[in-house]
């Protein structure tokens, strides 16, 4: 399929040929029509990408200060290594498009193969062939409604969220600062509400639009006698809302909106505008201040985009669904038109027209630019994007390796060390996103691109697998890697459902041979810990460990926090550190007595079968610019502290040792791979399969001693 893209990295807008969008739960496959392209969106994303590093800081200065906070908490040299991936990155564009449904996973109701829909939502309703969108962000469009119209749907919904925010009654006067394709659609919406509309703008054309259009009245933003032509139009008394959709980074929309309003009159922020309020007017006329969040509730909440979770029909009468349905019943019943806003319709091929038109190296009038596809185009449901890779070599000494997941993570780290490794080939990549995928196959020389794992999984031309999806994914896809004789590299965790963990388990004890199987626990083959571990591998007597992690604390909405996707920060983080502390001590766990302060913080006492103890503190409650780990580790008169995986003191007899780690902070990510690698060709489990399964379940049985505020002995008889 095509699909429009842009190159981070260097601004540049191409046409992408890449693989067809595939079908996942909660999802609707659509064949697009039509999309449209928000130009002051879309012009602020592209104007961005084209400018270099400083240009880019300048323009985020948001993103600066993460990379900084980043910087302390990782390391230069990490935190250099995920900003070029960042960089390095394609992006795609467009968020409202409408076409005819190809397929609908099994959960989906109400919509259904054949349909016309309109589509919605950055990342979903792209300029592409074809879209893979969640259940909220489609809607069926009524009879008689042009397509091409529809597909001007979202942005309609964002107008309409305006609406909607300025509480109008018939009869108010409304002011509209802003006469784009935004303000032109708003205009319309209020005059079909039964308001008295009065539209602005620094664009005598747009004026001239907004009057053809119905507008009450219209007129320059910049006339001398702007406030007086205000004044007679609401006799005397001000506007009782003004809506601005204008897009500028000037204060002046913001500013006028306070002069022309009435007392306790209401000012709503639909664009995208500098807000530098003056205090003195807003404060005597007692404004109230309303900023229109997109295209309403529902907006940036994962559980409703993503996951089809919708709100109460009773108590939230307008979502992002809803009035998405509402703007195609008024195209429906003829209250707004969108057809005489169409200034161009442009083939997909010839997209860089559309882009030059809104970065302005076209000069040439413009409003509604429709993005056209190819309504015949036939469309594969199911991929199959390496059925034609050649079987690997039969003596395992030669990896063909298959990629699954493309993200930040494997970008970062595990793409780069796999290229380095002599006798790995990098021969197929399997990610949801197309686009993205592509971009990382040009970059790894990596021939084969799917969006469908089971490609990878079911191609005899593949002999290893790296899983490197989102926690939710781990467990259906490392059975399927397996059940398929694949070697498989899974990033942690092994699972996030106790049920799986047992599936596993039980699935494993019935095998007489298993392919080899390493969950990425990095920290055990750091070369510092190894070290570290020398000093204690003869010992006779317990050990006890102090663990601290200062984790920090992740956003409310961050995707690992989320129970049905990341599992939470114990299954999906502090998995690592108990793997780590099961290696220095060598032994099994087997009691665990938890507490926490909040999820994210938390103490839990590991008891292990030779009477050795670790105390693991998972803290988000600290400073960022303390060191994020820091390991002591006590036994048989011997120290050991370990700083952050950079250094290591080790106390022993009467004079204390030092290690450095070689390269700065050593974590083992390199080594990890060669683990992986090496336990391939022999035919050996790095981390044997009883102490991956025994740190998962040490997971959970934490969560269910923080559930229960009890001490949880267990063994794998739990898992039976």
């Amino acid at each position: 399929m095509k699909q429009i893209i842009q190159d981070f990295k260097t601004g540049e807008i191409m046409v992408l040929d890449l693989p067809v969008a595939r079908l996942e739960k909660g999802r609707i496959l659509v064949k697009n029509w039509y999309s449209v392209v928000s130009a002051g969106t879309e012009r602020g994303t592209v104007s961005t990408a084209k400018k270099n590093l400083i240009g880019k800081a300048l323009a985020r200065p948001d993103l600066v200060r993460q990379v900084i906070t980043m910087a302390r908490k990782k390391g230069v040299k990490s935190t250099v290594d995920k900003v070029k991936s960042k960089l390095d990155s394609l992006k795609a564009l467009g968020y409202s498009s409408a076409g005819r449904v190809i397929d609908v996973a099994d959960d989906i109701e109400g919509i259904k193969a054949g349909d016309l829909v309109a589509c919605a939502g950055a990342g979903f309703a792209s300029h592409a062939d074809v879209v893979s969108v969640p259940r909220n962000l489609v809607a069926r469009i009524p009879d008689g409604v042009d397509v091409r119209h529809a597909a001007f749907t979202t942005i309609g919904s964002i107008a309409l969220q305006g609406l909607r925010q300025t509480n109008v009654n018939l009869g108010d006067s409304i002011a509209v600062i802003g006469l784009g394709l935004l303000g032109l659609i708003e205009i319309q919406l209020l005059r079909a509400a039964g308001a008295r509309v009065f539209g602005m703008d620094i664009d005598e054309t747009a004026v001239g639009r907004a009057k053809a259009l119905g507008c009450d009245a219209a007129v320059n933003i910049n006339s001398p006698n702007i406030e007086t032509l205000c004044d007679s139009f609401t006799h005397g008394k001000g506007f009782d809302a003004v809506v601005i959709t204008a897009s500028t980074r000037s204060s002046q929309p913001v500013e006028l909106a306070g002069d022309i309003a009435r007392k306790k009159g209401r000012v709503i922020i639909v664009g995208a505008v500098n807000m530098d309020i003056p205090r003195q007017v807003y404060y005597e006329k007692e404004i109230d201040i309303r900023l229109s969040r997109s295209y309403g509730p529902g907006r940036y909440d994962s559980d409703y985009e993503e996951k089809g979770i919708d709100y109460p029909y009773d108590y939230v009468r307008w979502t992002e669904n809803r009035n998405m349905q509402a703007f195609l019943q008024l195209l429906a019943d003829g209250k707004v038109d969108v057809g005489s806003l169409i200034t161009h319709q442009i083939p997909i091929d010839e997209a860089h027209d559309a882009y030059d038109l809104i970065t302005g190296k076209t000069e040439e009038e413009y409003l509604g630019l429709v993005i056209e596809y190819d309504q015949d185009l036939k469309v594969p449901i199911s991929t199959n994007g390496i059925a034609g890779i050649k079987p690997a070599k039969a003596n395992g000494k030669e990896f063909n390796v298959g990629f699954v997941g493309a993200g930040n993570f494997a970008q970062t780290y595990l793409l780069p060390e796999l290229a380095k490794r002599s006798g790995v080939k990098l021969t197929g990549l399997a990610n949801a996103r197309s686009y993205s995928g592509t971009k990382v196959a040009e970059k790894y020389q990596i021939e084969h691109v799917t969006t469908d794992a089971n490609d990878i999984f079911q191609s005899p031309g593949i002999n290893t697998v790296f899983i490197a999806t989102r926690h939710h994914l781990h467990y259906e896809q490392m059975m399927a890697a397996l059940q398929s004789g694949k070697n498989v590299y899974l990033e942690k965790p092994l699972a996030i459902r106790f049920e799986d963990l047992k599936t596993f388990y039980q699935y494993a004890a019935g095998q007489e041979e298993l392919p080899v199987l390493l969950v990425g626990y990095n920290r055990r083959f750091s070369d510092l810990i190894r070290e570290v571990h020398q000093q204690f591998v003869n010992r006779q007597a317990p050990l006890s460990i102090s663990y601290r992690i200062n984790a920090g604390k992740l956003p409310e909405d961050h995707w690992t926090r989320d129970r049905q996707i990341g599992g939470g920060r114990i299954l999906g983080e502090v998995c690592h550190f108990v793997d780590l502390a099961s290696f220095l001590i060598d032994r099994h766990p087997q009691r665990v007595f938890a507490q926490s302060i909040d999820p994210d913080t938390l103490v839990a006492t590991i008891t292990y079968d030779d009477g050795s103890i670790a105390n693991i503190q998972y803290l988000a409650n600290g400073n960022e610019r303390v060191e994020k780990e820091y390991i002591e580790i006590f036994g048989e008169g011997i120290t050991a502290i370990i700083s952050d995986f950079t250094q290591a003191k080790i106390f022993a007899g009467n004079k204390p040792g030092k290690i450095n780690a070689s390269g700065g902070r050593d974590i083992g990510r390199s080594q990890v791979i060669d683990a992986f690698i090496n336990g391939c060709r022999q035919g050996e489990f790095p981390i044997d399969l009883e102490s991956l399964v025994y740190t998962s379940l040490t997971t959970f049985m934490i969560e269910e001693s923080l559930r229960t505020n009890a001490s949880i002995e267990f063994g794998l008889n739990d898992l039976h």
